[in-house]
């Protein structure tokens, strides 16, 4: 036999094992170009769209893409909002194709940045169907965590709920962001109501040994019957069970691919990288080339009987002892003393230290801000998660002779958390434009001599800061400059305004976020400039 055709038969072998093994890219599996796979989840994707396939599922594969602070004019131009996102954590987005027959929601499309032609971020889910991602997990960080959305629903908010009221007579201005609906379809309410406990990277620690750097495979399903089957599959790829986590979609969903089904979004966060995630590190090389992949399968055959799960039960919460909240005397006595070094009156929004009446509200104390609680009063819930204690202050203008102070407990020193994200929002379009971490913030009252000031933090804003030095001496000034534009008339609901957010992520040795109720509220100081 010649050397040619001994290569050629050579090359004939290799193609009919790659086919035998599913490993030979089909027309459900493309690789999208958003996203590079390396070579070991590839073939398990392909291996397992063969298999599930050839035993008569459908399947069909999506990709992934970042969303990031450049797709705020998207969601803004399709949702009137950038939805508050934490610019120190791009989320990560499974990209999907829909179903033959399935609707899609017009009144979504592109809101999460564009998208290949034919796909979409957003989707339904069929009662016989599991979304399943493979893919090596991010370098080491703060926090990994996956979880999805109720993103709307038919339907009609409740004008009497407590919700509803307290938002009314409190902050109004807020009205229009915690009740809204889809621009481009009216019908429809905007909930973005979380379902279930995340699964996070404490929960992948605690469940399979290591979470950095790994191989992991997770399961999205409304289904006991689709993960069964999804998991014995994976199991034939000879991966351990302890590898898979499943996010149960409760049956209290509107499961369905109709136009008055539920819309769903799944959403990954990858927040505080410990190499900085710079240019170069291997949280940016992760991020750059996501090592993912998504397909979508289902079981059409007459003879599958569904299993829902039931209605979702959160985990408890922990919370130091004592509690944080004991802490109010000596924040009080902070706020004074910073008032005094700049030789002004502490006029806390016109209450004196009223802890009824916080400076940041504490979101889940007081809206009940959950996921359940948001959707029976048609609350929109704005992608709240089980994993942290979330606050957020009014709307503050910034003309050029105010200052900020903003003073608070930092989670970090009290041991309510892994990490604190302190983040700077515009108002309008409630975008995410700056973020100051825990490492930041710690030591910014030490300059103070108040009880448990290295468990405190003072972080500073100001149009500019220059020539603040002496009165912000210990402590951070944050230099807002032209990432807000001027606002001159307060009362005008167009008009960009600061809007600040603390959130307070995992509690040490827990796999959720700190008890909110005994968390304790930051609170603003508003200065004049000298």
């Amino acid at each position: 036999m010649s050397t040619l055709r001994k290569l050629t038969f050579f090359v004939l072998i290799i193609v009919v094992i790659l086919l035998a093994w599913g490993a030979a890219p089909t027309y459900a599996d493309s690789v999208m170009s958003e996203n590079k796979v390396p070579g070991t989840i590839e073939s398990q994707a392909r291996r397992l769209t063969h298999n599930l396939t050839k035993a008569g599922y459908e399947v069909s594969r999506g990709y992934f893409k970042l969303y990031t602070q450049s797709d705020c004019p998207y969601s803004y131009a399709v949702l009137h909002s950038c939805l508050g996102n934490n610019p120190a954590a791009p989320y990560v987005l499974p990209v999907l194709l829909p179903w033959p027959d399935e609707w899609v929601d017009p009144g979504t499309t592109e809101a999460f940045g564009p998208t290949v032609e034919g796909y979409n971020a957003s989707y339904r889910l069929d009662s016989h169907e599991a979304i399943v991602i493979l893919g090596k997990l991010p370098p080491q960080a703060d926090y990994f965590g996956l979880q999805t959305y109720l993103l709307s629903r038919p339907g009609e908010w409740d004008e009497s709920s407590y919700q509803y009221q307290f938002v009314k007579n409190y902050v109004p201005a807020l009205l229009g962001t915690f009740f809204t609906r889809l621009p481009g379809n009216a019908e429809r309410l905007q909930l973005w109501s979380d379902l279930s406990n995340s699964i996070n990277n404490v929960v992948i620690q605690n469940g399979s040994s290591a979470v950095w750097d790994q191989l992991r495979y997770f399961v999205i399903t409304p289904d006991q019957t689709m993960d069964s089957a999804v998991r014995q599959a994976l199991g034939n790829l000879n991966i351990p069970a302890s590898f898979v986590f499943t996010e149960q979609i409760p049956s209290d969903m509107t499961i369905g691919l109709g136009e008055e089904a539920d819309d769903f979004l799944t959403v990954l966060r990858y927040a505080m990288p410990a190499d900085g995630g710079l240019d170069g590190s291997g949280s940016d090389a992760w991020r750059e080339d996501l090592p993912l992949v998504v397909l979508r399968i289902r079981d059409t055959r007459p003879s599958h009987i569904s299993q829902p799960y039931p209605p979702v039960e959160f985990e408890s919460r922990s919370s130091t002892t004592p509690a944080e909240i004991t802490m109010y005397p000596d924040l009080v006595t902070l706020a004074k003393a910073v008032c005094t070094r700049w030789g002004q009156p502490c006029d806390l929004e016109g209450v004196e230290f009223d802890r009824r009446v916080p400076s940041l509200l504490n979101m889940r104390v007081a809206l009940l801000l959950t996921g359940p609680e948001c959707i029976k009063v048609g609350m929109n819930c704005l992608a709240p998660t089980e994993d942290t204690a979330y606050f957020m202050s009014a709307r503050l203008p910034l003309p050029a002779d105010r200052v900020y102070a903003l003073v608070g407990a930092l989670g970090t020193q009290t041991g309510n958390a892994t990490y604190v994200g302190l983040g700077l929002n515009s108002s309008v379009n409630q975008l995410g434009f700056a973020n100051i971490d825990d490492d930041t913030l710690a030591g910014s009252a030490d300059d103070y001599d108040v009880l448990n000031h290295n468990r405190l933090y003072i972080q500073y804003f100001a149009r500019d800061c220059t020539g603040l030095e002496s009165l912000t001496a210990g402590s951070q000034c944050y230099s807002i400059g032209d990432k807000l534009p001027d606002c001159t008339d307060p009362t005008d609901m167009t008009c960009a305004m600061l809007v600040l957010s603390v959130r307070n992520y995992l509690f040490p040795g827990s796999q959720r976020g700190p008890a909110s109720a005994l968390m304790l509220n930051p609170r603003v100081i508003p200065l004049q400039r000298p």
